[in-house]
């Protein structure tokens, strides 16, 4: 059910229950991320029983630096996890606009944002030539992903039912089939909405940002042990 916004005549609104209807019930736990979480786990057990076979020392750094390097398997994990949120970026953001996101919708973002941003920045670590790895980020890094995941569940919980507003007024075009724009993208439906930032650039611009705070801790924190031991 959409309507014309008498305060902005050539602007389409829609009620909310029409969303709630149309995106509440279609949105379910989704496997994909939570396989692609699953098999970073496992890659870390295999890294792990693969540094202790050969009688290394057994430090994270040294696993780090095997996930690291091994950037197949990173590929696979960011190809996996990017291609449920492009697919899903649409639904997301109507249920983060409207309030009606799901505890499925809550649990999928979480998982994928945990498997993007691991994965994407170990990416950008082993192509980044720097061989040596910085130990102080990657243990910093390490540390932060389970507060960082931990805070985007618990974002996502207490917003769940909370209106973003402007995702749709800001983000987001919303066309009827009867307008120019609204034939060409609309389809078969009556209405559609297009969005100008999906979720995969959100999740990408948060994960640059905190990979580079995790990198200022570990910078603050390396001068700091410099400076008391009079290096």
């Amino acid at each position: 059910e959409h309507h014309i916004d008498p305060n902005v005549p050539n602007r389409v609104g829609m009620n909310l229950n029409t969303f709630r209807s149309r995106y509440a019930d279609r949105v379910s736990i989704s496997i994909l991320p939570g396989l692609v979480v699953a098999q970073m786990l496992a890659s870390g057990i295999i890294s792990l029983y693969q540094v202790m076979s050969h009688k290394r020392s057994v430090l994270l750094t040294q696993i780090w630096a095997y996930r690291c390097q091994n950037g197949v398997m990173q590929v696979i994990y960011l190809a996996q996890v990017m291609y449920h949120l492009i697919y899903n970026s649409d639904l997301y953001l109507l249920g983060l606009g409207t309030g009606t996101l799901t505890t499925a919708s809550i649990a999928n973002l979480t998982c994928s944002f945990f498997a993007f941003s691991y994965s994407f920045i170990n990416l950008v670590k082993a192509r980044s030539g720097d061989q040596r790895l910085d130990r102080r980020f990657r243990l910093t890094w390490e540390v932060m992903q389970v507060a960082i995941t931990l805070c985007v569940g618990s974002v996502l919980r207490s917003i769940q039912h909370t209106p973003i507003g402007p995702i749709l007024s800001q983000n987001a075009e919303i066309l009827r089939k009867t307008s120019a724009r609204g034939a060409k993208y609309c389809g078969l439906n009556d209405a559609c909405v297009l969005f100008t930032i999906n979720i995969p650039t959100v999740v990408s611009l948060l994960s640059v940002a905190l990979a580079l705070v995790a990198s200022l801790i570990a910078h603050w924190y390396g001068r700091g042990v410099s400076i008391q031991l009079g290096i």
